[in-house]
């Protein structure tokens, strides 16, 4: 997955380089709208290369919503939230019930 960004490094009169990024994002998809009301922009395998500017066309036409089925959503346990916590059960899907 990949996600549309852009980056830049300037060069401060004393030789510093200072890089700063940005993730482009759109307009949530359904199935991310219940989350938050922007997303990243993904791009498409094939869309990397024009994306890039290694193939002609317009990269700003790659900025939009990603197909239905890209994404999957569904509820974990709240552990995830903790960068102490760790592993492949934090990712078990689990019923509504358990979210309080």
């Amino acid at each position: 997955m990949a996600f549309a960004g852009l980056w830049e490094g300037f060069r401060w009169p004393d030789g510093n380089v200072t890089r700063s990024f940005a993730i482009i994002t759109t307009n949530a998809s359904p199935a991310v709208a219940d989350l938050h009301e922007r997303m990243p922009v993904i791009l498409e395998p094939a869309d990397w290369p024009v994306w890039l500017g290694e193939a002609p066309g317009e990269p700003a036409s790659l900025l939009h919503q990603s197909p239905a089925g890209t994404l999957r959503v569904w509820p974990v346990d709240r552990r995830v939230n903790s960068p102490k916590n760790n592993g492949p059960e934090l990712l078990r899907p689990i019923e509504a019930s358990e979210l309080i």
